[in-house]
Protein backbone atom coordinates (compact mmCIF):
# COMPACT_ATOMS: atom_id res chain seq x y z
CA UNK A 1 0.00 0.00 0.00
CA UNK A 2 1.45 3.37 -0.75
CA UNK A 3 1.25 6.25 1.65
CA UNK A 4 -1.44 8.39 -0.20
CA UNK A 5 -3.70 5.15 -0.11
CA UNK A 6 -2.69 4.47 4.02
CA UNK A 7 -3.54 7.91 4.74
CA UNK A 8 -7.08 7.87 2.99
CA UNK A 9 -7.78 4.71 4.62
CA UNK A 10 -6.47 5.98 8.22
CA UNK A 11 -8.85 9.24 7.62
CA UNK A 12 -11.85 6.92 6.39
CA UNK A 13 -11.13 4.68 9.27
CA UNK A 14 -10.80 7.70 12.22
CA UNK A 15 -13.74 9.59 10.66
CA UNK A 16 -15.90 6.58 11.55
CA UNK A 17 -14.88 5.99 14.59
CA UNK A 18 -15.58 9.54 15.64
CA UNK A 19 -18.79 9.25 14.05
CA UNK A 20 -19.61 6.58 16.02
CA UNK A 21 -18.58 7.84 19.34
CA UNK A 22 -21.84 7.98 20.19
CA UNK A 23 -24.73 5.39 19.81
CA UNK A 24 -26.20 4.90 16.43
CA UNK A 25 -30.01 6.90 16.00
CA UNK A 26 -29.21 8.80 19.00
CA UNK A 27 -29.83 12.34 17.83
CA UNK A 28 -29.63 15.69 18.95
CA UNK A 29 -31.62 18.37 18.16
CA UNK A 30 -29.13 21.05 18.15
CA UNK A 31 -27.41 19.39 15.44
CA UNK A 32 -30.42 20.20 12.74
CA UNK A 33 -29.23 17.40 10.50
CA UNK A 34 -26.22 19.25 10.02
CA UNK A 35 -24.34 15.42 10.80
CA UNK A 36 -25.80 14.06 8.21
CA UNK A 37 -25.80 16.61 5.77
CA UNK A 38 -21.98 17.16 5.74
CA UNK A 39 -21.40 13.65 5.66
CA UNK A 40 -23.28 12.90 2.76
CA UNK A 41 -21.76 16.03 1.16
CA UNK A 42 -18.15 14.56 1.94
CA UNK A 43 -18.77 11.39 0.47
CA UNK A 44 -20.70 12.98 -2.84
CA UNK A 45 -17.72 15.52 -3.24
CA UNK A 46 -15.06 13.37 -2.22
CA UNK A 47 -16.48 10.57 -4.82
CA UNK A 48 -17.20 13.43 -7.72
CA UNK A 49 -13.01 14.58 -7.39
CA UNK A 50 -12.23 10.96 -7.49
CA UNK A 51 -14.50 10.25 -10.68
CA UNK A 52 -13.58 13.44 -12.72
CA UNK A 53 -9.70 13.53 -11.58
CA UNK A 54 -8.10 12.03 -15.19
CA UNK A 55 -10.78 14.57 -17.30
CA UNK A 56 -8.23 16.38 -20.09
CA UNK A 57 -7.16 19.85 -19.19
CA UNK A 58 -7.95 20.43 -15.68
CA UNK A 59 -4.56 18.64 -13.98
CA UNK A 60 -2.52 21.02 -11.74
CA UNK A 61 0.23 22.80 -13.40
CA UNK A 62 3.24 21.53 -11.24
CA UNK A 63 4.42 17.91 -11.00
CA UNK A 64 2.21 15.22 -10.23
CA UNK A 65 4.74 14.03 -7.50
CA UNK A 66 4.36 17.59 -6.04
CA UNK A 67 1.13 17.04 -5.77
CA UNK A 68 1.31 13.45 -4.08
CA UNK A 69 4.29 15.00 -1.89
CA UNK A 70 2.08 18.17 -0.32
CA UNK A 71 -1.36 16.03 -0.73
CA UNK A 72 -0.01 13.61 2.05
CA UNK A 73 1.75 16.56 3.77
CA UNK A 74 -1.28 18.12 4.15
CA UNK A 75 -3.50 15.14 5.00
CA UNK A 76 -1.26 14.31 7.64
CA UNK A 77 -1.20 17.53 9.25
CA UNK A 78 -4.71 17.73 9.01
CA UNK A 79 -5.38 14.61 10.86
CA UNK A 80 -3.13 15.36 13.35
CA UNK A 81 -4.14 18.66 13.88
CA UNK A 82 -8.27 16.94 14.28
CA UNK A 83 -7.31 14.05 16.09
CA UNK A 84 -5.53 16.74 18.65
CA UNK A 85 -8.92 18.83 18.78
CA UNK A 86 -10.67 15.47 19.70
CA UNK A 87 -8.23 14.14 22.06
CA UNK A 88 -8.51 17.82 24.16
CA UNK A 89 -12.13 18.43 23.51
CA UNK A 90 -11.83 14.59 25.57
CA UNK A 91 -15.72 13.82 27.27
CA UNK A 92 -17.42 16.70 25.62
CA UNK A 93 -16.49 16.26 22.22
CA UNK A 94 -19.71 14.34 19.98
CA UNK A 95 -19.47 13.72 16.37
CA UNK A 96 -23.47 16.19 16.55
CA UNK A 97 -23.61 19.37 18.26
CA UNK A 98 -24.82 18.90 21.43
CA UNK A 99 -24.18 20.48 24.65
CA UNK A 100 -23.57 17.84 27.52
CA UNK A 101 -24.50 17.85 31.32
CA UNK A 102 -21.64 19.18 32.97
CA UNK A 103 -20.23 20.99 29.59
CA UNK A 104 -17.23 23.50 30.15
CA UNK A 105 -15.79 26.17 27.60
CA UNK A 106 -12.53 24.50 26.43
CA UNK A 107 -10.15 27.07 25.66
CA UNK A 108 -6.40 25.29 25.65
CA UNK A 109 -4.49 23.15 23.23
CA UNK A 110 -5.57 23.93 19.98
CA UNK A 111 -8.86 26.12 21.02
CA UNK A 112 -6.07 28.30 22.10
CA UNK A 113 -5.66 29.77 18.27
CA UNK A 114 -8.86 28.52 16.71
CA UNK A 115 -12.91 27.85 17.55
CA UNK A 116 -13.12 25.03 15.61
CA UNK A 117 -9.78 23.39 15.40
CA UNK A 118 -10.94 19.92 14.30
CA UNK A 119 -12.84 21.74 11.61
CA UNK A 120 -9.27 23.29 10.35
CA UNK A 121 -8.04 19.90 10.39
CA UNK A 122 -10.68 18.67 8.18
CA UNK A 123 -10.36 21.13 5.93
CA UNK A 124 -6.50 20.29 5.46
CA UNK A 125 -7.39 16.74 5.39
CA UNK A 126 -10.21 17.64 2.19
CA UNK A 127 -7.42 19.95 0.68
CA UNK A 128 -4.55 17.26 0.65
CA UNK A 129 -7.16 15.22 -1.14
CA UNK A 130 -7.39 18.04 -3.64
CA UNK A 131 -4.08 17.79 -4.08
CA UNK A 132 -3.52 14.39 -4.39
CA UNK A 133 -6.31 14.47 -7.18
CA UNK A 134 -4.17 17.13 -8.77
CA UNK A 135 -7.03 18.48 -10.87
CA UNK A 136 -8.61 21.85 -10.56
CA UNK A 137 -11.96 19.90 -11.35
CA UNK A 138 -11.56 17.76 -8.61
CA UNK A 139 -10.44 20.53 -5.99
CA UNK A 140 -13.81 22.40 -7.21
CA UNK A 141 -15.97 19.22 -6.89
CA UNK A 142 -14.17 18.51 -3.62
CA UNK A 143 -14.77 22.18 -2.10
CA UNK A 144 -18.40 23.07 -3.45
CA UNK A 145 -19.95 20.42 -2.07
CA UNK A 146 -17.79 20.26 1.52
CA UNK A 147 -17.11 23.77 2.75
CA UNK A 148 -20.94 25.48 2.70
CA UNK A 149 -22.54 22.68 4.77
CA UNK A 150 -19.03 22.76 7.10
CA UNK A 151 -19.81 26.07 7.44
CA UNK A 152 -23.52 25.83 8.16
CA UNK A 153 -22.52 23.24 10.80
CA UNK A 154 -20.05 25.92 12.18
CA UNK A 155 -22.66 28.52 12.57
CA UNK A 156 -25.07 25.86 13.79
CA UNK A 157 -22.32 24.85 16.22
CA UNK A 158 -21.27 28.70 17.47
CA UNK A 159 -25.42 29.49 18.21
CA UNK A 160 -25.14 26.62 20.62
CA UNK A 161 -22.38 27.65 22.22
CA UNK A 162 -23.37 30.90 22.68
CA UNK A 163 -26.75 30.09 24.18
CA UNK A 164 -24.86 27.56 26.78
CA UNK A 165 -21.70 30.06 27.68
CA UNK A 166 -23.25 33.78 27.00
CA UNK A 167 -20.55 36.18 28.15
CA UNK A 168 -17.80 33.44 28.55
CA UNK A 169 -18.43 32.62 24.78
CA UNK A 170 -18.43 36.02 23.59
CA UNK A 171 -15.35 36.58 25.14
CA UNK A 172 -13.65 33.96 23.58
CA UNK A 173 -15.48 34.24 20.39
CA UNK A 174 -14.17 38.28 19.98
CA UNK A 175 -10.21 36.74 20.79
CA UNK A 176 -10.12 34.03 18.31
CA UNK A 177 -10.88 33.05 14.78
CA UNK A 178 -12.74 30.46 13.51
CA UNK A 179 -10.99 28.08 11.35
CA UNK A 180 -7.07 29.70 10.94
CA UNK A 181 -4.89 31.17 13.45
CA UNK A 182 -5.12 35.74 12.94
CA UNK A 183 -6.73 35.00 9.52
CA UNK A 184 -10.22 33.44 9.60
Amino acid sequence: MHLAEALLALWIASELVIRFRQRFGERSPSDRGSLRILWIEMVAGCGLGFALKSVEGWSFPWSARASHFGGCALITIGLVVRWWAVIVLGRFFAPDVRIQAGHELITRGPYARVRHPSYSGLILVLVGLCALFGSWLSTACILALTVPPLLWRIAIEEEALAAAFGAQWTEYARRTKRLVPFLV
